[in-house]
């Protein structure tokens, strides 16, 4: 696997890099999007609007059973985020 960011969930594992943006640029964005991101023991997924965009397994000994969540967004993005819901599987 090929090395991307380091992972806050793991103690130093690391998750694979992103693929190409499937939204179109904020300017031409007609609506909000879904983003679900489901942590489910050693798995992670993330999906925009039902499509899955990575899934990845934590192979360390020490997966992380809870913490804090956060957004990050790397300028010049522009976000608004909107009924966030954090909900235990």
């Amino acid at each position: 696997m090929e090395p991307g960011f380091p992972c806050p969930l793991t103690a130093g594992d690391f998750p694979p890099r992103g693929g190409a943006d499937p939204l179109p640029p904020a300017r031409d964005a007609t609506d909000f999007y879904r983003l679900e991101v489901v942590k489910e023991g050693p798995r992670v997924a993330f999906s925009i609007n039902g499509l899955l965009l990575f899934e990845w397994r934590d192979s360390s000994a020490k997966v992380l059973g809870g913490g804090r969540i956060g957004f990050r967004q790397m300028a010049p993005l522009r976000a608004a985020y909107r009924n966030l819901v954090v909900a235990k599987l």
